[in-house]
Formats: C-alpha cells, structure tokens, sequence
C-alpha cells in the first residue's frame, strides 16, 4: 500500500498572527481523521497543507523580501498549531501511525502556462492540479478554493478525481484583504544559505528549510541569467559525536536525502512528465568535505553541503547574499558577518524565523525572550532520539 497523502487547503488572512487560533478547530479535525486512516507503511501519513496566499502578495509583484515577513509568521502559526494538536491528541510527527506535515504556499488567483517549466514555490491551483500528487483525501476551509482545484482538475483530466472530499464551512472567515508591506528587507536574493543539523526532520526544520527557499527570487522577477540556488548546510557526521543518545543519530547521506526531498515537496509542482532531477556529488580533496547539488527547476539549484565548523560556504561562497536562521541561533548570523568583515566581504542579509515549541509556542526576537531559553523550550531532535532510546529499552525489557 502507498503512503497515504491528504491536502488541506486554508485561506490566508490579512493578519498572519491570527491563523493559527482561527484554524485550530480545522487542523485538529483534519489531523484526526489523517492519523486514523490505515496506513500498512513504516512512515507517518503525510498531511499538505495548502495555504492560500493573499492575493496583493503574488499579483503587486511584491520581492520575496518584501513578504517575507508576512509568510514567515503564517508558516509558523500554522506549524505549531500543529504541533498543539499532535501532542493534545497523542499523535506523533514520526513514524506509523504519526501526520508528517508540509506546508504548501498557493495562489488561487493567477493562471500559469500549462507548459511552464518554472513552477515555483507559490503554483497556481492549476498547477497543483498538474502535479498530479496523489492525494487520498482533500479537505476544505475556503468553498472558493476547492470548486477552483475541482474545476482545474475536470478541465485537465476531463473527470471527477477519486479523493475523499471534506468541505469545511468557512463559518465567517474573513479572506485576506492586504497584509501591511514591509519595505525593510526590499533586496532580491538569488543565492541564500542556511545551515542546521536536520536530525529526524521535524516543524522547526520544515519552516527553516521552507522560508529559505521561499526567500529565493523567483526567475520571473529579476535577472533571468542569475543561477538561483539554495545553500544547505548540514552538519557533518564528526561535529555530532557529542550530540546525547548519539547512537540514534542519522547519518550525514540520510539527512540530506530528507532535506532534499522536503525541498521537493514543496518547491517542484511541475508535471510528471516535466520532472526530471539532476543530482551531482562533489568531494573536496583537501577537506573531504561532501556537496551534494540537486537540479530540480530551470535554472535553481539546491546545494546540501557538509559542513565542518559554525561559518561553512557562508566565508567561502562569494554569491550568497542572505542568510536563514532561527531566532534562537541569530547570535550565528552575526559571528558570520564579523567573519565576512574580517575577510573584506560584504555583510549577509540576516532572516529570521521563529522558534517552535512543541505545546505549540512560538518565540520570535524583541519579544523579551534569550536565546538559551527559546533553545530551552524548542522542537528538538534530541527529544526525538531520547524517545528511540527509551522505546528500545522497553523492547530489550
């Protein structure tokens, strides 16, 4: 049996602070009735979560700067209402009988060339529909949205998909109007880095990974020539040695095999018949020292890189202009550009992204936390591994 694939769609709002509240009741049915449905494979269900952009964001040609702020917010209240849900009911992120949830970033409103090779990380419905995943079951917070999915499928496919179809009712949702532009950070990125551990991928690393890529200009929007790539930089397996309960640590090949696919899943909405992946790895005589690039979309690129130390391809690449963090590790972004100082380069554009709680807190900087305590309070992977120990030891007796 396949893994089972669901898709829940959500309208945006105008204030992005509010969508985990007004969702919760809808997520939590939603992740219910995923994590019930038979599932004979050894890995969690997977839940899409379609959220519906406001429309000003993709149609203002807004820079992915400039909204940044905005979809990082939305991201992140979704995630750990999530996260509120699966600890409230018992149900894990990992493994049979656990909801893997992706976010997916839509826009219900433009119409994309059918052909078009370049479908990047906000589709069209329409080429949501071409993607063909393979969903079990759709359900529905925005009415609006869902007969625009089942108009675009019968259109394309001349037919009634086979998914089990849930319509909530939007019980006076208000559709997004205009978020509050944020002319801050109005500068295109072409080449951005992140870098992490991604041990047993959870909500932290999916939003981490997602606003990264998010963050990338799309090729529409500036220099058509410029090589957009997205830097992923993953602790190597010898910085790890000390981690606790490191026996049940995956190894550097798995962890970036799950960065990579997560990156699939909610970046690649091309046709199966236009998608195509060139993978080439690189090892480093004098360091050894692994880069495995991903060619996924015309002219973008994802690089996972094995990093040895805290500043990895952020002192050695010339063209990354913007760096990803969390906002408990923003004390990292900043070593990195005294670094760059040092070296006669030119500062990084520093982005932050919120820390989650597994209760479904979330912690953002200037909001009267330190670093120690959002580290204290946060997903961790070592949570993971902990819970892998103590089930073995309960098997062993």
């Amino acid at each position: 049996m396949e893994l089972p694939i669901f898709l829940l769609l959500l309208p945006g709002l105008s204030d992005a602070d509010k969508l985990g509240d007004i969702y919760s009741e809808f997520i939590s049915s939603t992740f219910k009735s995923v994590a019930a449905f038979p599932n004979s494979s050894q890995s969690a269900a997977r839940l899409d979560i379609g959220l519906l952009l406001p429309e000003s964001l993709v149609s203002e040609k807004w820079t992915q700067s400039e909204s940044y702020p905005y979809v990082q917010r939305a991201l992140a209240r979704i995630y750990s209402s999530a996260c509120a849900v699966g600890l409230r009911e018992g149900i894990s992120t990992f493994g049979r009988g656990g909801v893997d949830v992706r976010i997916l970033l839509l826009d219900q409103h433009s119409q994309q060339s059918k052909g078009q090779r370049n479908v990047y990380i906000v589709p069209a419905l329409e080429n949501l529909v071409l993607s063909q995943r393979l969903w079990t079951g759709v359900y529905s917070a925005s009415k609006s949205a869902l007969e625009a999915l089942l108009t675009n499928f019968d259109r394309e496919f001349h037919g009634h998909p086979s998914w089990k179809i849930t319509n909530f009712e939007n019980r006076g949702i208000d559709q997004a109007t205009t978020p509050q532009r944020q002319l801050k950070h109005s500068t295109p990125h072409y080449v951005v880095a992140l870098g992490g551990t991604f041990d047993h991928l959870h909500a932290g690393h999916k939003l981490l990974l997602t606003m990264a890529a998010y963050l990338v200009e799309p090729q529409e929007s500036g220099n058509v020539t410029a090589c957009r790539r997205l830097i992923v930089g993953i602790s190597g397996d010898d910085l790890l040695k000390n981690k606790k309960f490191a026996d049940y640590l995956e190894s550097w090949d798995q962890r970036q095999m799950s960065v990579s696919n997560f990156l699939r899943s909610v970046l690649d909405f091309r046709s199966p018949d236009q998608q195509s992946e060139s993978v080439k790895t690189v090892v480093d005589k004098s360091t050894g020292r692994r880069t495995v690039s991903h060619s996924i979309l015309d002219n973008f690129k994802i690089e996972c890189v094995e990093i040895q130390d805290a500043f990895g391809p952020t002192i050695t690449d010339t063209d990354i202009t913007a760096l990803v963090v969390s906002a408990a590790s923003a004390g990292g972004g900043t070593a990195v550009n005294e670094r760059r100082k040092r070296i006669g380069w030119r500062p990084l554009e520093i982005l932050e992204v919120d820390v989650l709680g597994p209760n479904g807190s979330s912690f953002s900087s200037g909001e009267g936390v330190t670093s120690d305590e959002m580290e204290k309070s946060k997903i961790s992977s070592t949570d993971v591994r902990k819970q892998q120990h103590e089930q073995q030891r309960k098997v062993e007796g």
